[in-house]
Order: structure tokens, then C-alpha cells, then sequence
């Protein structure tokens, strides 16, 4: 039956009908799982009209906050100190704590001198190498 929605197996008609376009929407859903990923046509590329998403940079904000968590992690690998260890030093969970070191949640300005005085440096060594 040509007109069927549910026939996975449909033909092309040969008329135009109201169900012609589901028909060839629903073979086209059942050939593409048969066919290889390589073996597809990606029409964007074909046709010259694909353009890959522009890289954008993460604002400077943020860059800073992972710099700084970078420096964190750098300096309590250096002195062998776990997450935990360093989260109660500075008086935060450990979790608090990955959150610093990945940028996710940014370091308030009063917390540095906890971490400068629990990893031992100097308040300025946080923001060595960091872009300006």
C-alpha cells in the first residue's frame, strides 16, 4: 500500500500523494541504518556550505579562573597534598575544591591569602604566567 505511514518498506510512487513525503522519510530512516557512517553524503560538505563552528575564546574572566586553579593544583601536587587535605586547610569540601582547581567556580580575591598561607608561597606566585 503506497500511501501507508508505518510501511517501512515503501516504494516511490509514481503520483503525488499527501503521504508521499512520510513515505519517503520513513525509507530513508530505515536505508540510513544499513549504510556504513563513511559510505554517507554529508549534502553540507557536497554543496560547499558547511562551515565549521567558530572557535571562540572563553573570556578572559574565566581564563584567569583556570590559571589560577592550574597554579593550585600545581603547587598541592608538589607538596603531596590530597583535595581534602587542602579543603580543610582553606576550610572548604573537597569537592569545593576540584570545583577551584577546574575554573568551574571562581576564587573570591579574600580567599587567596588562606591558599597562599596553606600552600606555603607568596601571595603574587598565584598569578605567575598569567596573561595580562
Amino acid at each position: 500500500m503506497f500511501g501507508s505511514v508505518g510501511n517501512i518498506n515503501a516504494q516511490p510512487c509514481a503520483l503525488p500523494s499527501p503521504h508521499h513525503v512520510v513515505d519517503c522519510a520513513v525509507s530513508y530512516r530505515h536505508m540510513r541504518k544499513h549504510i556504513p557512517m563513511d559510505a554517507q553524503i554529508d549534502l553540507e560538505q557536497l554543496l560547499g556550505t558547511y562551515a565549521p563552528p567558530p572557535q571562540v575564546e572563553a573570556p578572559k574572566r574565566i581564563r584567569n579562573d583556570k590559571h589560577l586553579g592550574f597554579r593550585i593544583r600545581q603547587r598541592r601536587h608538589e607538596l603531596r597534598m590530597s583535595l581534602e587535605q587542602l579543603g580543610h586547610a582553606i576550610g572548604c569540601t573537597y569537592q569545593q575544591m576540584q570545583k577551584y582547581e577546574t575554573g568551574k567556580n571562581a576564587i573570591k580575591a579574600t580567599l587567596l591569602p588562606t591558599f597562599a598561607t596553606a600552600l606555603d608561597v607568596p601571595l603574587t606566585w598565584f598569578f605567575e604566567g598569567l596573561e595580562v
